[in-house]
């Protein structure tokens, strides 16, 4: 994407506008300015909606700049230059894809589960590690309170192992959704 973004000078502007405000106008009208100077195919587009008066408008940066000299008779209540390297969420990321796609593809041939199984195994490993110290710790609480169980630590223990199931559970849920965003580009 870094390499996309350095093709042509392009970025993001962060737009609040009333509620009548056509941003998808502005755009078309940001487009043929970038024509009248001589550009081919210009791109501005709406790329984020951010609430029901603000948006993020993405394209050429001459595209930009128009709104921003602009945005007064646009009226556009604010603009503001986002500090990114690129038009992201437009047609210029386009040359970023096929790489993408690539480095998804490796993903796939080194196996989607290998994450997945070297999780459950240090999760394994941790919990056998625990249960050792738990056993070790009762054993010894034991000894030094005269046969009362230290039932705060096993609690506490099992708190963290509960945790740690959740942190499980969540990684699983990133693998689940990058598996949908490769679906999306192979």
């Amino acid at each position: 994407m870094q390499k996309a973004s350095e093709l042509v000078p392009s970025g993001m502007l962060s737009v609040i506008g009333r509620p009548q405000d056509q941003y998808n106008y502005a755009c078309l009208q940001a487009k043929e300015h970038c024509k009248s100077l001589g550009m081919e195919n210009p791109v501005c587009s709406v790329a984020n909606y951010l609430f029901p008066d603000g948006r993020v408008i993405a394209g050429h940066q001459q595209a930009l700049d128009f709104l921003q000299e602009n945005s007064r008779r646009l009226k556009f209540m604010r603009t503001k230059t986002l500090p990114v390297s690129g038009a992201f969420h437009t047609e210029l990321m386009a040359s970023a894809t096929e790489p993408l796609r690539e480095v998804l593809r490796q993903v796939e041939s080194e196996g989607k589960s290998s994450l997945h199984h070297e999780l459950k195994l240090k999760r394994r490993i941790q919990r056998e590690n625990s249960q050792r110290e738990r056993s070790g710790s009762a054993r010894s609480s034991c000894s030094s309170r005269g046969g009362q169980s230290d039932d705060l630590t096993i609690h506490e223990t099992e708190k963290t192992e509960k945790e740690k199931d959740k942190q499980d559970l969540e990684i699983e849920n990133i693998i689940k959704v990058s598996e949908g965003y490769k679906n999306l580009f192979l």
